[in-house]
C-alpha cells in the first residue's frame, strides 16, 4: 500500500484543463471513492542495541533495520 496527499491529488485532477467535466467528475469520483487510513510517520533508529531493545527509549523510534526499498 502506497499513501498518497489526496487533496493534492484533487487539485491536480480539478485544474487539468486536458479532461472534460464529465471525465474530471469521474476521475474525483475514483479518488473519493477509495479506502482510507489514518496514518503516522514511524521514526526508525539507526541501529539495534545490544540488549534489543526495540523502542528507543530517547525518541521513541523503533530501533529495527531498514530493508533495501525503504
Amino acid at each position: 500500500m502506497e499513501l498518497i496527499e489526496v487533496d493534492k491529488l484533487r487539485d491536480d485532477i480539478l485544474n487539468d484543463s486536458n479532461y472534460d467535466n464529465d471525465t474530471i467528475n469521474h476521475f474525483l469520483y475514483l479518488v473519493d471513492s477509495q479506502p482510507t487510513v489514518d496514518a503516522e510517520p514511524v521514526p526508525y533508529g539507526g541501529y539495534v542495541l545490544p540488549n534489543k531493545i526495540q523502542i528507543c527509549p530517547d525518541c521513541g523510534a523503533k530501533m529495527e533495520e531498514e530493508s533495501e526499498n525503504e
